[in-house]
């Protein structure tokens, strides 16, 4: 970790100590009492069980506590969410929410049972990352202009993944054919595995799969990925440009984030931030992160905030151009 980034993060812990020690410290340093429960809106074994994993067992040796891990998938994540909007908001039940959960929900549900800007409050940004375009490696196609010209051949199966209909991975690609004039059919799978073995079978040629999956399946020569959304290359390809670098103006980062109830007494809020800021300064965590194809995270809840704002309009903008409903 470098020292700027060392320093960044001995700020932030610094001020949400001084934050938690300015309001009630004795019950603030009673905290917690009993098991924190972080629940994981999706299947255990993936990339967002994974990471939840790793940071409650840290966040557990850190505030003296037990932290649970709980997986309850449905609804692409917004049964889990519904289910921490729902609990008490005491800091004993926390969301490992992402984009998906709590910025690109409301503009594809109508009737969204919570609304992610206002029944939560952020503890943290974890992680961001960005999503991979994948592609047989069969394909004469080696980045986004040669995927463009091959999609408008009209022997071409121009059709492509992604791991769920509304997904950040369809939205993205949506965005990148209104820009290109990209002619591809879209396929929801349930997942990006199975979409993955398609494409290694030939049977798909296109797909939009997160970084973390995706990876080792590049290095190994199964898929060619031919660009990566996101801000930055990705980590664990770093050979692969961005889809900005290519032309195209998209940089949104997807991300993982820790997020309490809304109205979460301040006491414990800062509490816990202060616990997810020393974790995540820990030494090792950009090394045990960058293994998930993610980049940790360095702004503060605040400045989190203000991006989980833009991405929810971001979003928006992209389901209306692109028609995308669930509901």
């Amino acid at each position: 970790m470098s020292n700027a980034i060392q320093r960044r993060f001995a700020l932030i812990a610094t001020v949400l100590t001084l934050a938690s020690t300015t309001v009630l410290p004795a019950v603030a340093a009673e905290f917690p009492e009993r098991p924190i429960r972080i629940v994981v809106p999706y299947s255990a074994g993936g990339g967002a069980d994974t990471l939840a994993r790793v940071i409650a067992r840290r966040l557990g040796t850190d505030l003296k506590g037990t932290v649970l891990v709980e997986n309850k998938p449905g609804a692409t994540g917004t049964l889990g969410a519904a289910a921490v909007h729902q609990a008490p908001a005491d800091g004993y039940t926390l969301l490992l929410g992402n984009s998906a959960t709590n910025a690109i929900a409301p503009a594809i549900y109508d009737h969204l049972p919570y609304s992610p800007l206002k029944d939560f409050v952020p503890v943290a940004q974890l992680t961001t990352l960005g999503n991979a375009i994948a592609v047989n490696p069969s394909l004469p196609v080696h980045n986004i202009k040669e995927l463009v010209a091959w999609s408008k051949k009209a022997a071409n199966d121009g059709s492509y993944g992604s791991w769920g209909e509304g997904s950040g991975g369809q939205l993205a690609m949506e965005k990148i054919k209104a820009d290109t004039g990209m002619k591809m059919a879209h396929i929801p799978y349930k997942g990006t595995a199975p979409a993955l073995n398609d494409v290694m079978a030939g049977i798909l040629p296109v797909t939009m799969a997160d970084v973390t999956g995706v990876g080792p399946f590049h290095q190994a020569g199964k898929v060619r990925v031919i660009a990566v959304t996101g801000s930055k290359r990705a980590p664990s390809m770093p050979d692969v440009p961005t889809v900005a670098e290519q032309g195209i103006p998209f940089d949104t980062d997807s991300w993982f984030a820790l997020f309490a109830p809304a109205n979460t007494p301040p006491r414990i809020l800062a509490a816990l931030r202060e616990a997810v800021a020393r974790v995540l300064a820990q030494p090792d965590i950009p090394k045990v992160v960058l293994n998930f194809g993610m980049n940790v995270s360095t702004i503060t809840p605040d400045e989190f905030a203000a991006v989980q704002r833009k991405d929810v309009l971001t979003w928006a903008q992209l389901a209306k151009a692109s028609k995308v409903k669930m509901d």
